[in-house]
């Protein structure tokens, strides 16, 4: 049964112990959420060669073979998992959604993802070179 009260000053114990009870649930399920949201990216290849589902498999398999550890191979197939949410941000995004899970480094290689992916599609050999430049020394400041 949920809570029952019109504004916050009218919030009984009972009102708290019910939305706590709900918060917990809610937290237990996130897993079952990402697992239904990776599933979901099974058919959009947004005009890429894979979908974003085996893109992100693959980004996975590259941090293992790589010799990341277990926090970075999760990062790395959870990178896109809010790219329907929000295209053109999503590297933030999906850093913000792992941020308490991952330490500061790997928040920071997430967030950052979207730059390598500009750097990669430039058309420009210059802007290509100065982008890697920039990405290079961002890099180095959190490895």
């Amino acid at each position: 049964m949920p809570a029952h009260y019109e504004g916050n000053a009218e919030a009984t114990a009972y009102d708290n112990a019910v939305i706590a009870s709900y918060d917990r649930e809610h937290i237990a399920g996130v897993s079952v959420r990402v697992l239904r949201t990776m599933e979901n990216m099974d058919d959009h290849a947004l005009g890429l060669p894979v979908d974003r589902l085996v893109h992100s498999l693959q980004t996975a398999i590259f941090a293992l073979a790589a010799g990341e550890g277990e926090e970075m191979v999760v990062a790395a197939l959870l990178h896109d998992i809010v790219d329907d949410l929000a295209p053109e941000n999503h590297g933030n995004f999906a850093a913000d959604i792992l941020c308490t899970y991952v330490a500061e480094r790997t928040h920071w290689i997430v967030a950052h993802h979207d730059s390598a992916r500009a750097m990669i599609r430039s058309h420009s050999t210059r802007a290509s070179r100065r982008s890697r430049l920039r990405l290079s020394n961002q890099w180095s400041t959190v490895s």
